[in-house]
């Protein structure tokens, strides 16, 4: 029985797709090719969702090119064998697995086809995963073989026959780290919150590419613009007028993510004005960091109203149209100050 070191991660996990991963990342010890990433943002939109905004991370699936990472198609799947069969396989190779599997039949709750993460098993035998459980919340879980099994079949079942389930092309992916993480680098750093500012994408981004289980390219929505960085701050009050008009309901994960956003590039701030020397690095964050508590109680308020039925006010729309220009001139200024404080 062999285990992978995992961590459960708080840091990015408003998007599975991106948070399962991160686990594995995080768990060995590569933390320098995380805080080179997770700074710039997109919005776009999908054909099949055409009133909706996505609002995501360019780096979701740059992992795809750092871990080993191979895909199982639905095809292959079906003829694997049973599925725990093949994960202890993998665990001997020090590779994880992302599952698609029927969430509801392994958890009772959620979208019918969910990811996790598999890192090993315990000593009963049952399977270690990281996921969101029946309550919604991103956490480390034990399923039984059985279970695992006929999930996973289910899930297949489900994807030959139901809706948009169809376009899944691949259900499983695993991964292996490398040996060695990236050497940190502060001006890398410093770049990319650079481009944020600018509203640039990242070198050699394309929208498209990323989605492991089926083609983006044949899901994303020709006519609308891909907003990145700042910018995207229009997208995300756009949709808070749409839901203030009740022409859709809020989307909390869009608002979680941007309050998440905001607290990595607090993080990235501090490690730039305490590797740059910059004097009293503390005061040099600190109003970002007010910031964010601003954010964070504007999304905790959104949830409120959420759970109490309640629409998002025009003084709500208003409090975060002004979120845009107070964060670039909070960032301008500590770019300012780490630019002089450069080594």
């Amino acid at each position: 029985m062999r285990s992978l070191p995992i961590r459960v991660q708080r840091l990015v996990n408003s998007k599975a797709y991106a948070a399962l991963p991160l686990c594995a990342v995080l768990g060995a010890g590569l933390d320098s090719w995380f805080s080179h990433r997770f700074v710039q943002l997109c919005s776009y939109r999908l054909t099949s969702r055409p009133d909706e905004h996505i609002l995501d991370y360019p780096d979701s699936f740059a992992y795809t090119t750092f871990l080993d990472a191979s895909a199982v198609s639905r095809e292959a799947a079906g003829s694997l064998g049973p599925l725990v069969d093949f994960l202890h396989a993998r665990f001997d190779e020090g590779r994880y697995s992302i599952v698609m599997l029927d969430s509801r039949r392994l958890t009772g709750a959620g979208p019918h086809i969910r990811e996790f993460l598999f890192s090993g098993s315990d000593g009963n035998g049952d399977l270690l995963a990281t996921g969101f459980d029946g309550d919604a919340r991103f956490t480390a879980m034990t399923f039984r073989p059985d279970d695992l099994n006929d999930a996973f079949t289910s899930g297949l079942d489900a994807m030959r026959t139901e809706g948009q389930l169809h376009l899944i092309r691949s259900v499983i992916q695993t991964l292996r780290p490398p040996d060695a993480d990236e050497p940190l680098s502060l001006d890398r750093i410093y770049a990319e919150i650079c481009r944020y500012l600018a509203c640039t994408p990242p070198p050699g981004f394309t929208v498209t590419d990323g989605w492991w289980w089926y083609d983006r390219a044949v899901d994303l929505a020709a006519t609308a613009p891909v907003r990145f960085g700042i910018s995207t701050h229009d997208d995300v009050r756009e949709h808070l007028e749409l839901a203030a008009g009740g022409a859709v309901p809020v989307d909390y994960p869009m608002l979680h993510l941007y309050y998440e956003h905001k607290r990595l590039l607090l993080h990235r701030q501090g490690l730039l004005a305490f590797g740059r020397h910059l004097d009293q690095p503390e005061r040099a964050v600190a109003g970002y960091g007010r910031f964010v508590d601003e954010v964070n109680r504007f999304r905790l308020g959104m949830l409120m109203g959420i759970a109490e039925g309640r629409r998002p006010t025009g003084d709500d729309v208003a409090r975060f149209g002004g979120f845009e220009e107070r964060e670039g001139d909070l960032l301008e200024r500590f770019l300012t100050l780490a630019e002089r404080g450069a080594v």
